[in-house]
């Protein structure tokens, strides 16, 4: 196992790519998390000082919340991983699941079985298989249902309209480098 500093590898790259993105030590009384630290609320973390939180604090709580038991090391593709990586960390690995699966459905043939808490072997060879067709339209299609997530927290939560610029521009951010990355592989 690779550790969460260990700079070379796909977590660590998805890491750098979100702590970009989530910066530094906000306390936005709009946002339903409350304090946050490098994208680390007060709210899912309670007993964390968020205003101490360290990046490398952080980075750990990412890899064992996150990365490790979502299952994110089973997608050999990296630019798929950093891109479903930013959904799980700004909306939550169930909005991750759900855009995940409705990818595949609307492009391949959905996973079959029960609803999976984690990305499964099933789930990350259909994300892979896809990745080495079709590259774009794997990434146009997470972008555009990420894109209707945050369209639909804005209608069902208009007190959140403030986030919606943020949102957007890093979705077009994460897209670029996604794309970037994939000239890459």
């Amino acid at each position: 196992m690779h550790e969460p500093n260990d700079n070379n590898t796909p977590f660590a790259h998805a890491l750098q790519s979100v702590l970009r993105e989530e910066g530094g030590y906000v306390n936005n009384p709009a946002d339903p998390g409350g304090e946050t630290n490098f994208g680390i609320s007060k709210r899912y973390h309670p007993k964390i000082d968020i205003r101490a939180l360290t990046a490398e604090q952080a980075g750990l709580i990412y890899k064992t919340g996150y990365w490790d038991p979502l299952g994110f090391s089973a997608i050999s593709y990296e630019p798929i991983a950093i891109h479903l990586f930013h959904i799980a960390v700004l909306h939550g690995p169930v909005t991750m699941l759900d855009t995940t699966k409705m990818t595949l459905r609307l492009l391949w043939t959905p996973p079959r079985g029960r609803t999976a808490n984690r990305i499964t072997t099933e789930i990350a060879c259909k994300l892979n298989g896809a990745a080495m067709a079709h590259r774009l339209h794997l990434t146009e299609t997470i972008n555009y249902l990420w894109s209707a997530h945050i369209l639909t927290t804005i209608q069902k939560h208009p007190e959140r309209t403030c986030f919606q610029a943020g949102w957007n521009g890093r979705i077009n951010r994460v897209f670029k480098e996604v794309t970037q990355l994939w000239t890459l592989t």
